[in-house]
């Protein structure tokens, strides 16, 4: 348990500084964001950037095919070849994160000096954890407030959804949203009653053959259902990996592509692309606000931070739906 001199002290920390207002310098916004990442393994996995400007550029130098000729001594080449550059961005806005720590919770569940630091740990991860949720099902056309009346249940009539999720996805477009919308991605219909290893073979195909060749980091992102659907199918094998599907902890795969099981994904999406195609943009011009409100006995944090979601390329998505 902290004692009186240890929560005074915290409480002194979270007195904000007059001088910034709560707004992080270069180096604080940096480490604050290094620890969000640091504590998502997905969010290592893919690219996330972070952004000085409130425009970042997502470019890949495409080179086309088929470009070598025979060298003629003395002539240039009639034929010269350009580099294709496929330019999408992130262009951030701006979202808050009001939490509250009870003086209490402080004295009953957080030991020695380091309450500041697990505080800070814990803020990450749900960040991070809500910034991926975001990043996979955010949708700005959602309506502000829910139409709740056939029958009253808390749920919007037309998308099933609690006020607290339009609320939420509201803020930004995320990839499934864009991807639907971009006539440039590869599509895939998944049948109602699916056979995972045929619907990935399908959609491998759909790639075009000049993706397929990175194919370490090549991921399959599904639903935790659907990858737990997924090593059944591959537990009816009577063979080793058959077994290990179903008695270890190993990572499912498709042709050495590794399965992704998130969290947020819906049951009736697949995304198939390369893990860095999929991008997660955080500004840097970060404010972190702490309050101390004695009468209430609680410290209220309020970050405030700047975020956006797009992928990189077109043409290296397949998108499965339902």
């Amino acid at each position: 348990m902290l004692t009186n001199e240890q929560i005074q002290e915290l409480i002194r920390k979270a007195t904000i500084s007059t001088a910034t207002g709560g707004q992080l310098n270069t180096e604080q916004a940096k480490e604050l964001i290094d620890l969000v990442v640091s504590q998502n393994e997905f969010l290592q996995k893919i690219q996330t950037v972070q952004m000085t400007a409130s425009e970042y550029q997502l470019s890949l130098l495409d080179l086309n095919s088929r470009m070598l000729r025979r060298a003629v001594e003395g002539t240039a080449p009639a034929e010269t070849f350009g580099v294709n550059i496929t330019p999408r961005s992130l262009n951030y806005k701006e979202t808050i994160l009001p939490f509250d720590v009870t003086f209490s919770f402080l004295e009953e569940n957080i030991e020695g000096n380091n309450a500041d630091a697990k505080i800070q740990r814990a803020f990450a991860k749900q960040f991070g954890n809500d910034l991926l949720d975001l990043a996979v099902n955010g949708d700005e056309s959602l309506a502000e407030t829910i139409t709740d009346t056939t029958p009253a249940n808390g749920l919007d009539d037309t998308t099933g959804l609690s006020q607290n999720d339009h609320s939420f996805l509201r803020q930004n477009d995320g990839w499934l949203k864009i991807a639907l919308g971009d006539s440039s991605v590869h599509d895939f219909t998944i049948p109602a009653t699916p056979t995972y290893k045929d619907v990935f073979k399908s959609m491998f195909k759909l790639l075009p053959n000049k993706w397929r060749r990175d194919i370490p980091n090549l991921i399959f992102l599904v639903s935790p259902n659907v990858e737990v659907d997924y090593r059944a199918e591959l537990g009816e094998r009577v063979t080793a990996l058959g077994d290990s599907m179903v008695t270890e902890r190993r990572s499912a795969q498709f042709n050495g592509i590794d399965v992704v099981p998130l969290p947020f994904m819906p049951d009736n999406a697949i995304l198939f692309t390369h893990a860095k195609n999929l991008a997660v943009g955080i500004g840097r011009a970060m404010r972190v606000g702490r309050q101390v409100q004695e009468r209430k006995r609680v410290i209220e944090y309020t970050v405030t931070a700047k975020v956006d979601f797009n992928y990189a390329v077109s043409d290296q998505i397949v998108l499965g739906y339902k």
